[in-house]
C-alpha cells in the first residue's frame, strides 16, 4: 500500500506539471462532519499551498484511494462521502484485483458513471484531461 501510494504521488506530479497540487495521505475538509485523509488529491494550484484555508470538494480536482484491505470500506462509506461532498473524481486503485475504477459524475451519495482500466490502459483525470497516467503506475 504504501509502496502504490508513493509511486501514485510520484507518477502524478510528473504528469501534473504544476496544474495540480498532489497532497499525500493529508486533509481535504469537505464539510464540517467530513474531513478525509485521502491516499492522493489531486487539487486545485493555489499559492499559498491551502496554508490560509483548507482545500474542499471545489478545490478538489480527484481524489485517489489505494485499496487493498480497505476495499470495501473505499467502494461504500468512502465514496459515499465523496459523492454526497461532491467530489467530481474519485479513483480506486484496486491493488488486490489489478484495475482501477473511476468514478465521475457524484449524484446523491453515489457516482453515474463507473469506468474499470486495466494494466496496459491509459487514463486522464477529467478536469486534466492531457495528463494521461498508465494505470501500470498505480499498481504494484
Amino acid at each position: 500500500h504504501g509502496a502504490a501510494v508513493d509511486r501514485t504521488a510520484e507518477a502524478m506530479r510528473d504528469i501534473s506539471r504544476s496544474k495540480a497540487i498532489i497532497r499525500v495521505q493529508g486533509g481535504v475538509v469537505l464539510d464540517q462532519y467530513a474531513a478525509p485523509l485521502p491516499d492522493i488529491a489531486l487539487l486545485v494550484p493555489r499559492d499559498d499551498y491551502y496554508s490560509k484555508k483548507n482545500p474542499d470538494a471545489t478545490d478538489t480536482l480527484l481524489i485517489v484511494e489505494m485499496a487493498m484491505s480497505s476495499l470495501e470500506r473505499d467502494l461504500t462509506i468512502k465514496l459515499e462521502m465523496y459523492a454526497i461532498t461532491g467530489v467530481r473524481e474519485y479513483w480506486v486503485a484496486d491493488l488486490e484485483h489489478n484495475r482501477l475504477l473511476v468514478h465521475t459524475d457524484p449524484s446523491n451519495d453515489a457516482y453515474k458513471t463507473v469506468r474499470t482500466f486495466e494494466r496496459g490502459d491509459i487514463v486522464a483525470p477529467a478536469l486534466l484531461p492531457d495528463c494521461p497516467i498508465s494505470v501500470d503506475l498505480l499498481l504494484p
